[in-house]
């Protein structure tokens, strides 16, 4: 399955050496959150949109924003959510 996670380009160096860990990001403790997670898009043209509305104004103007490509198993994605939930 693919799906899109959108971040800050001065974070890739860190994801492409430790992956992807789930954590509460300053939006995430914006909007109170107390769940760590990672948070993907299902498609490119819903990431488009994000860019495009909200998620433009979640960054500063000066923020350099990638989109990583993720190809990650259904089945991985429960699991993970499963292992979140009894960690955390």
């Amino acid at each position: 399955m693919i799906v899109y996670h959108v971040t800050k380009e001065d974070l890739l160096d860190k994801i492409l050496e430790k992956g992807l860990i789930p954590m509460l990001g300053e939006r995430s403790l914006l909007i109170g959150e107390e769940t760590p997670g990672i948070y993907f898009f299902e498609n490119i043209v819903n990431v488009e949109d994000a860019l495009g509305g909200w998620m433009a104004n979640a960054f500063n103007d000066e923020d350099k924003l990638v989109i990583l490509k993720v190809n990650i198993s259904k089945s991985e994605i429960k699991k993970r959510l499963l292992i979140m939930k009894l960690k955390w």
